[in-house]
């Protein structure tokens, strides 16, 4: 039996010696240890430890071997700049370096939902006043932590933010291509592709619209250029999980977990026992908007997948219609003062509409106009209520209508 004690800190005691027990679990990997199995045991806390786990060679985040710290440290990570009250350090006996045991696995290259570029881990942050992207506090200089891979992109987080489960589907891309769309005739050629792969003949851009249409003949099909251009999988700021189109079926209606409509077109988790779906409206949705009365950003966010909005226990009602936040839906916060609003008090009840175009809605046309908050609103001709959107719809004859349903309704 081979003991390591010393008298000048509080520290774990080794013996090495055959593990004693069938359900002994290592204290630093969490997986058992093997029945008579050369380990090592700390009487003082009663933990086991696997010998390979208190060296550990080739690994990413650094290029030394690095050594468990077997006593009580209080030491800044140089990985993720955090101290944490654990005894799970290791160091590199040659450089001074030392790093929570969980920083060692850190990934090189990752992409999370609130970044449209890749991210890749830096042993430094440069100088400069940084403040991390996910939970706008201060990231510490000179420490590591995750940075845009785009030269112009000064997007920063910290390391565990980054690879919050929340924020990370857990996947290394290191070494994998990326795809990116760096123009609008990029755009164009991407549309072009995702139409000949649903069987579309000819696929058509218009320039000034946005949008496209299928050229076969009796077919009545249109699209957004923008999701056209989507390309499976397809990342998003309100789940941790990739996307993928939800097959298309006559009698299938999803409902959205974003703002609780159903619809016939929807994305959804590419992971077996996860059933979030985004409707094609919410995912379409800006990531980050401002507010008149805001001096930070807002940014999107689902209420049940944000660690970061424990606050909100507090502060869960819309600054703008003073109601709820509802459970379980997408809104916008700003994570440096709580300030939350509703999708559709920011963005209006049709953030894809613009003002000054005509549309027609069972026959009877339209046109679209900005509610630009005059002392007197108008009224809506079918159900008489005060016109409260960003946008109201105008008849021929001066009938002006609320909504949409509105004028469905009108004879």
């Amino acid at each position: 039996m081979t003991s390591f004690t010393s008298d000048d800190h509080l520290k774990h005691v080794f013996e090495e010696s055959p593990c004693k027990s069938r359900d002994a679990i290592c204290n630093l990997c969490q997986n058992n240890v093997s029945f008579e199995s050369h380990a090592y045991y700390c009487r003082e806390c009663k933990s086991n430890f696997h010998k390979d786990c208190l060296t550990i060679t080739y690994a990413k985040i650094h290029d030394h071997t690095l050594n468990f710290i077997r006593r009580y440290i209080s030491v800044r990570c140089d990985v993720c700049g955090q101290t944490h009250d654990d005894i799970k350090m290791y160091t590199c006996l040659q450089c001074d370096f030392y790093v929570h045991r969980d920083c060692i696995f850190l990934p090189k290259a990752i992409k999370i939902t609130r970044h449209s570029h890749r991210l890749s881990h830096t042993h430094r942050v440069p100088d400069g006043s940084w403040c991390c992207e996910i939970c706008r506090q201060g990231v510490h200089v000179g420490y590591g932590g995750y940075t845009c891979t785009k030269k112009t992109c000064d997007y920063v987080v910290h390391s565990y933010c980054a690879t919050n489960s929340h924020t990370w589907d857990g996947k290394d891309v290191e070494g994998e291509p990326e795809e990116e769309i760096d123009s609008e005739d990029d755009l164009e050629a991407l549309v072009e592709i995702n139409a000949m792969t649903n069987d579309l003949t000819r696929f058509d851009v218009d320039d000034e619209e946005k949008s496209g249409h299928c050229c076969q003949e009796d077919c009545a099909f249109k699209i957004d250029v923008k999701c056209a251009s989507y390309v499976e999988p397809l990342n998003h700021n309100a789940h941790p999980h990739p996307f993928y189109m939800a097959e298309y079926l006559d009698k299938i209606v999803y409902k959205c977990f974003g703002c609780k409509e159903s619809s016939r077109y929807a994305v959804e988790c590419g992971q077996d026992y996860c059933i979030f779906r985004l409707e094609f409206q919410c995912v379409n949705l800006p990531k980050m908007v401002k507010y008149k009365y805001e001096t930070h950003p807002l940014f999107l966010c689902y209420y049940d997948r944000d660690p970061f909005l424990g606050v909100l226990e507090w502060c869960d009602w819309c600054e703008i219609c003073e109601e709820d936040i509802k459970d379980f839906c997408l809104f916008y916060t700003c994570y440096d003062c709580c300030t939350n609003l509703h999708v559709g008090c920011i963005l209006g009840k049709y953030p894809y509409l613009k003002s000054s175009h005509k549309i027609k809605v069972s026959g009877f046309e339209v046109e679209i106009a900005l509610n630009n908050g005059a002392s007197s609103r108008p009224s809506c001709y079918t159900c008489n209520r005060i016109c409260l959107d960003k946008l109201i719809f105008m008849g021929r004859d001066g009938e002006c209508f609320c909504s949409i349903e509105c004028i469905s309704f009108t004879k």
